[in-house]
């Protein structure tokens, strides 16, 4: 009887022993479960920022051909730039339409939205004078023409008068 409870004793140990480490694996196993699960998810998460890293790739490269394009029309507040941006105007008049254009002032603001301003004299005929008006509201910048004052000498039919214009397509001066 003895050796009875013996055994049975040894069994009753086996068996907790065999139940703890049951419980153990289970628990090894389910974190390792719950890991596996975080892992997929993080997985999923970076598949996700690859393939929209990927569309920003193509829509970069789409896009870089009219960027180029666009930085044509986009002065910086440099003095080189109000240099070129003067001479153009003055182009404008001379070589182009065959008016007189002369730069009277031109003040660069530096706000919120960076803007040059421009004041022109200018004479000629008076079809010099419209071709250049047109022009002004043709040029391929955001120039916005604030005021265009004309004025006939009615000797010869030379026109004179003043344009006053903005340019709001500067770069950052950031």
């Amino acid at each position: 009887m003895k050796r009875i409870l013996h055994i049975l004793m040894i069994l009753l140990a086996l068996d907790a022993f065999m139940a703890a480490g049951l419980w153990w694996g289970y628990t090894v196993i389910q974190s390792k479960k719950d890991e596996g699960s975080e892992l997929r998810k993080e997985l999923l998460l970076q598949d996700q920022k690859g393939r929209n890293l990927i569309a920003l790739k193509r829509t970069l490269a789409t896009v870089e051909k009219d960027h180029e394009e666009m930085l044509k029309f986009l002065y910086d507040p440099s003095d080189e730039s109000q240099i070129d941006f003067v001479s153009r105007m003055e182009q404008l008049g001379s070589s182009t339409t065959g008016a007189r254009i002369e730069t009277v002032s031109l003040d660069l603001s530096t706000d919120a939205q960076p803007s040059l301003r421009g004041s022109f004299s200018m004479s000629g005929t008076w079809g010099q004078m419209y071709h250049f008006l047109r022009l002004l509201e043709e040029f391929p910048s955001h120039l916005t023409i604030s005021r265009f004052e004309v004025k006939g000498s009615g000797a010869g039919g030379v026109w004179s008068g003043t344009a006053a214009i903005v340019l709001d397509s500067l770069k950052s001066v950031q």
